[in-house]
């Protein structure tokens, strides 16, 4: 969040779109990972995404999405269990997609007792993520690129020094 504005942080749609449009500049290809996901500790579990059946109209969508490169997946948006929980995370998180066939995407150790696991979205939800605001995504986009760009034409000078 150096270059898209903290309030962002919980946006999941928005940054996962956003998190395609970049990869997609630098021909990396990608897909939205609607996604169900846990937070599971000893004593309880949070759950966000896909939890009303019915939302209310005009309430927003109901899940919570990804963005999946290859056997990978990049959650931009667990800023929501520090939030809920309290619980410290880095901004996003690159987490290994499971490669079998299952309910589960991915899990996260945060610690020895607590976890993140990313699960398919219920049957019977519709986990078509909305449309995004197009000119912030391209505004936002580009910024990125810009300033990826510009990390990498630095690093590249630090390893030619």
């Amino acid at each position: 969040y150096e270059v898209v504005p903290e309030m962002y942080r919980t946006f999941c749609v928005f940054n996962a779109r956003l998190l395609q449009r970049v990869l997609t500049h630098y021909r990396i290809r990608s897909e939205l990972m609607p996604c169900q996901i846990w937070l599971s500790r000893p004593d309880d579990s949070i759950v966000l995404g896909f939890l009303d059946s019915k939302p209310e109209p005009g309430g927003g969508w109901d899940g919570h999405v990804a963005c999946r490169v290859g056997d990978y997946f990049i959650d931009a948006s667990v800023y929501h269990f520090h939030e809920a929980a309290g619980v410290a995370f880095p901004d996003s998180l690159l987490v290994q997609r499971f490669n079998r066939p299952s309910q589960i995407l991915g899990q996260y150790n945060i610690s020895g007792s607590d976890r993140l696991w990313w699960h398919q979205p219920p049957d019977g939800v519709d986990s078509t993520p909305p449309q995004e605001n197009e000119a912030d995504l391209n505004l936002y986009a580009g910024q990125l690129i810009e300033h990826l760009n510009a990390m990498l034409a630095s690093s590249r000078k630090l390893v030619h020094s």
